[in-house]
């Protein structure tokens, strides 16, 4: 099992306090990655919203590198979306435990 980590920022002004917006997250394509349906809330740290995901993946997985790609977007309160955004998450293979 691996974790990533992942930063939104948010504009100081020009839109809604950033404790009133949640984050969407899709996959588009396959992938060890879980996310929930619904909108989330990370850690907020200024203008910062930081989330900690988990990726399960076999041992055959984990032995692979991690290429894939996920669209972020914000949602306020009245549930209106914002544009998406699209990241690629990248990970090595991990190292072999070889006892």
């Amino acid at each position: 099992m691996g974790q990533a980590h992942l930063q939104v920022r948010w504009p100081a002004t020009g839109g809604p306090p950033l404790k009133d917006v949640g984050f969407r997250f899709r996959k588009l394509q396959d992938g060890a990655i879980f996310f929930d349906a619904a909108p989330q809330q990370g850690t907020i740290r200024r203008n910062t919203m930081e989330y900690e995901f988990f990726i399960f993946e076999s041992a055959q997985e984990a032995a692979e590198k991690l290429d894939m790609e996920i669209e972020v977007y914000a949602v306020n309160a009245d549930r209106e979306r914002g544009m998406g955004t699209r990241l690629r998450i990248h990970a090595p293979p991990a190292p072999v435990d070889k006892r």
